[in-house]
């Protein structure tokens, strides 16, 4: 079968300059709505995983800490405000006296908080067991408290505080420590989250940093 020029010039066409810049544009808002797409699901991802870690971080720290609060049987005391110490007695373990200490790091950089064991000794001195350990991360704040049965905070300096800051009492050998809160803020690139807890003390211990106080009943 002949061709024709007519035919010929058919076959040959190709795309005009018109044309190659029409679909260029449309392939350029096509890309550009679906690179927003992606943009906007990437976003949304890290956001909610974020939110999950920060979460699920305070939900351990927390139930840590109230477990540690719930376990000690003989006292608790807040030196300063980012940390508390736990005191137990086990008389079957090799160090019967031991202190479990949950504290803030001071770095403002390293937001850690640290798990440190201790056991006293006979001269009543804290001696370190093992090397700290990591205990909650992604904390930029962290504050926690110990409560007499009035509510008057116990502080470190042995006074009673009220809510309004007033300085109401002092701790004697007779003060129980009723309760403990914590207030702790978390970061996850710059996704924030605060948790504020409280626990009621179970056993009968005492609040003091003084050894001799905290075991004057065991024998």
């Amino acid at each position: 079968m002949l061709r024709t020029k007519s035919n010929d010039s058919e076959l040959n066409k190709g795309f005009t300059l018109v044309e190659l810049i029409v679909s260029i544009a449309i392939f350029a808002i096509v890309a550009a709505a679906i690179i927003a797409f992606f943009r906007v699901a990437m976003t949304q991802y890290r956001t909610n995983t974020n939110e999950v870690n920060i979460q699920t971080e305070s939900q351990m720290t927390w139930k840590r800490i109230e477990s540690n609060v719930l376990i000690a049987t003989n006292g608790v005391w807040t030196p300063s405000s980012s940390r508390i110490d736990l005191y137990n007695y086990n008389s079957d373990a090799e160090h019967k006296k031991t202190v479990t200490s949950i504290y803030y790091s001071n770095d403002s950089s390293n937001h850690t908080v640290y798990y440190q064991e201790y056991y006293i000794d006979e001269n009543n001195n804290m001696v370190a067991i093992g090397e700290q350990q990591k205990f909650a991360n992604l904390v930029t704040a962290f504050e926690i408290k110990i409560y007499d049965k009035d509510g008057n905070v116990i502080d470190g300096s042995g006074n009673l505080i009220d809510k309004d800051g007033n300085v109401v009492g002092v701790l004697t050998s007779g003060t129980r420590p009723y309760k403990v809160s914590a207030h702790i803020e978390y970061d996850a690139n710059g996704r924030t989250y605060t948790s504020d807890n409280t626990v009621a003390i179970r056993n009968t211990i005492v609040a003091s940093n003084n050894p001799s106080e905290i075991y004057a009943n065991i024998e």
